[in-house]
């Protein structure tokens, strides 16, 4: 459950992303590729790499957990080389007071299942 389902719903707005940001974080150069949390499995990346399918591809990314109000779902969907992505969408906004451990359980099911996916 969203505890932004307005922003959720049907086709995603795109809000002023930078009145949601510190200061200081509109100064960073994004890195062109995600971090490595678990290698060759975990990565840790922004919306500009979710939204790659070449990149999630060259990675061997078959899952993606997308934390943002943008449901980039059909992105993948809708092209043939990542159809093989699966994208567990959370909607919430991109702030410090977010609670994210109220999505810790599907998040981690959805993990669980990824790891079965690629061991099988």
């Amino acid at each position: 459950a969203s505890n932004h389902p307005a922003l959720c719903q049907g086709t995603p707005t795109r809000a002023d992303d930078s009145a949601l940001l510190p200061r200081h974080r509109l100064l960073l150069v994004p890195s062109q590729y995600p971090a490595e949390i678990v290698p060759g499995f975990l990565y840790h990346g922004d919306g500009v790499h979710g939204r790659r399918p070449p990149l999630l591809l060259q990675l061997r990314i078959t899952h993606v957990v997308n934390a943002t109000t943008t449901d980039t779902t059909t992105l993948f969907e809708s092209d043939s080389a990542s159809a093989h992505v699966r994208v567990l969408h959370i909607c919430e906004l991109d702030r410090p007071s977010t609670n994210l451990r109220a999505h810790f359980d599907r998040v981690v099911e959805f993990v669980v299942d990824a790891v079965s996916s690629s061991s099988g």
